[in-house]
């Protein structure tokens, strides 16, 4: 079975996103969870961590889930605001002397990676004795009751020049 990021994904017969990254257990070797990226237009899409078990079939085209749109969005948020100190600091109010500085906030978005694993982007650059050989496009498992990563499909091939 194939789980090509960035396809559509399907809850019955409603599209309901696309693929955005995998989620990676090195320990096991195997694809535990993948993130259904909502369309949700204009506003900013939610981002789910769907486990892989709710897929019914998976190929280079779709990703059809056994559950519904409703239950999708009940699912984990991938992404999670977090309020974190910015470089900016301001003066604050009051007289000369009894000014205190302002700390500012700044919003920043973090995936919440289930411990010990990692999530596979589409384009991460793939490896063979540190050097790059091309980027991720696809993740093949052995099937949709055993998820052990078979494949990574390497798409787009890297070029260095040679000196």
């Amino acid at each position: 079975m194939k789980i090509h990021i960035n396809t559509e994904v399907f809850c019955g017969d409603i599209s309901c996103g696309h693929v955005s990254c995998v989620i990676y257990d090195a320990d096991k070797d195997e694809i535990t969870h993948f993130v259904v990226k909502e369309k949700h237009f204009p506003l900013p899409p939610n981002e789910y961590l769907v486990p892989v078990k709710n897929i019914i079939e998976a190929n280079s085209e779709k990703v059809k889930l056994d559950i519904s749109a409703e239950e999708l969005s009940r699912m984990e948020n991938f992404i999670e605001q977090e309020f974190v100190p910015s470089n900016s600091v301001i003066r604050g109010y009051g007289s000369e002397q009894l000014r205190t500085p302002v700390v500012l906030l700044k919003e920043v978005d973090r995936e919440k990676i289930p411990s010990g694993e990692l999530a596979i982007h589409h384009g991460v650059g793939v490896f063979a004795k540190n050097e790059q050989i091309g980027k991720v496009d696809d993740i093949l498992i052995k099937s949709k009751e055993d998820f052990t990563v078979t494949h990574i499909e390497n798409c787009t091939p890297f070029f260095r020049q040679v000196a």
